[in-house]
């Protein structure tokens, strides 16, 4: 017996879902292409003259040099009346422990490998 006839009542079967539409995926852009600028270093030593001469109102001035190890960038701000470090950016010691490091892992993948 049908479970429609014997109560009484009819039900209708819902109508299937439509598909979903496939998701149209549009390719994501391009990132900025990236173009390494020439360093020169008369223009890094232009750049140093000219923030010194505006640091020189609050007393300090910079140094940058190049740490050979690590191949970084060093910013050394000193106090224009005492030549005392004010800060190193980043500090030399952070440096010569990555120096340190970098040597350590070498010298473990020479003997490993």
């Amino acid at each position: 017996m049908d479970v429609n006839q014997a109560s009484g009542t009819t039900y209708a079967t819902p109508a299937p879902a439509p598909p979903m539409p496939t998701p149209v995926s549009t390719p994501a852009p391009a990132p900025p292409e990236r173009r390494e600028e020439p360093r020169s270093e008369a223009l890094l030593q232009r750049a140093v003259r000219e923030v010194n001469a505006s640091l020189g109102t609050y007393g300090r001035h910079l140094d940058i040099r190049h740490h050979e190890a690590t191949n970084r960038v060093v910013v050394t701000v000193y106090d224009s009346r005492t030549n005392e470090v004010v800060r190193e950016i980043p500090p030399q010691e952070v440096l010569d422990a990555h120096a340190n490091m970098l040597e350590m892992v070498g010298i473990f993948v020479n003997t490993r490998g």
